[in-house]
């Protein structure tokens, strides 16, 4: 009897952590309307999203490693680490739009909290994944990208 609940308990274990770690990614996809600004060493990604019940915008900033392997930096259309079809195909991809719909805050400590996020962007018929650091909220502010 022992045992049972041995295995038993195990099994349940597993059964949590395989789930978890499921729950643990978050692919974002890109739109035109993302403002990307390479700085001197990184990149900096963020967009802006009106929640259906708050009056003010809330904009979500990121950065992404553009370091390569022999430690080059490169610009966000330098990056070229890509996935096939069939991966793209298996991934659940949140846009912006579908973001736009969670509370504010809900979705702030649902960046926070993630243990991988990643920019998904199609580019004639190429798929490229983007490894993104969660920054910061700006509350009630709006990057306006001059160039």
């Amino acid at each position: 009897m022992k045992k049972i609940l041995v295995i038993i308990s195990i099994t349940l274990f597993l059964a949590i952590k395989v789930n978890a770690q499921k729950n643990d990614t978050i692919y974002i996809e890109y739109n035109k309307f993302m403002s990307i600004i390479d700085s001197e060493n990184e990149v900096l990604i963020s967009f802006t999203i009106k929640s259906p019940n708050d009056t003010k915008v809330n904009t979500y900033n990121f950065k992404t490693d553009n370091f390569t392997d022999d430690f080059k930096l490169l610009r966000f259309e330098e990056i070229k680490d890509s996935i096939s079809k069939s991966q793209f195909k298996q991934l659940n991809i949140s846009t912006t739009e579908q973001l736009s719909k969670m509370d504010p805050c809900e979705l702030h400590y649902l960046l926070s909290d993630m243990e991988h996020l990643f920019l998904i962007q199609k580019k004639a018929k190429k798929y490229f994944i983007y490894r993104l650091i969660y920054l910061s909220t700006q509350r009630g502010w709006s990057i306006v990208n001059t160039h």
